[in-house]
């Protein structure tokens, strides 16, 4: 077992503290919509509305990342078959 320091790396940092506003930006919106002077049956509507709203922007987010992704990983691929064709002409010679 080794006893090295732990230290936390940028990204890290960055994926919690996005994560810590997402749900304060979600706490406040629900908080708002809560407080507003509406009747029960205009407030669930608006609480439907906007969780539809929520419902479809993650999806093209998630659409969106899963595009980026499968983009880097064909781009990967193709470096990694570039480079074992170099290799394999280096070890011809």
């Amino acid at each position: 077992m080794s006893s090295g320091k732990y230290e936390a790396s940028d990204r890290t940092t960055f994926g919690i503290a996005a994560a810590f506003f997402m749900l304060g930006v979600g706490a406040g919106a629900v908080a708002a919509m809560l407080l507003t002077p509406k009747t029960g049956p205009q407030m669930r509507r608006s609480l439907l509305r906007r969780y539809e709203d929520a419902r479809d922007y993650l999806g093209d987010v998630a659409e969106d990342a899963q595009e980026r992704v499968s983009d880097a990983v064909e781009r990967g691929s193709d470096w990694a078959r570039e480079m074992a064709d170099v290799a394999r002409e280096k070890l011809d010679r």
